[in-house]
């Protein structure tokens, strides 16, 4: 993974590699991370987003580093109204709140994948 950054005094871009958080770690959990009780709450119009709300926690669940959930709804700050976009967020196995935030149209993909092997 690389994170780009502006190189001082010019427009050029210069990349900077990242450590994989997860390198080594399996996705195949056995041990689910666990939801709080209420979660999600679905807000009064958000109704028609209870399948992609559900799916995200179903993804961020099965990270190697979570712990538990705690909230899952739609970003008012990400995306837009026509276009939403769904976020988890979670207690990580260290102790730190995360934030994973997914596109409908990624949800919707997953969802596919996810049909077809069943």
């Amino acid at each position: 993974y690389y994170k780009m950054s502006m190189k001082a005094d010019t427009y050029k871009l210069e990349r900077n590699r990242l450590e994989d958080c997860y390198k080594g770690r399996s996705y195949n959990n056995k041990v689910l991370a666990t939801v709080e009780n209420g979660v999600p709450y679905i807000f009064e119009g958000n109704e028609k987003y209870v399948k992609y709300i559900n799916v995200a926690i179903d993804i961020v669940r099965r990270l190697p580093d979570c712990k538990n959930i705690f909230n899952a709804d739609l970003s008012v700050n990400k995306g837009t109204p026509s276009n939403p976009v769904v976020y988890v967020q979670y207690e990580s196995i260290d102790g730190r709140i995360q934030s994973e935030y997914y596109t409908l149209n990624v949800l919707d993909y997953y969802f596919r994948k996810q049909s077809k092997s069943e």
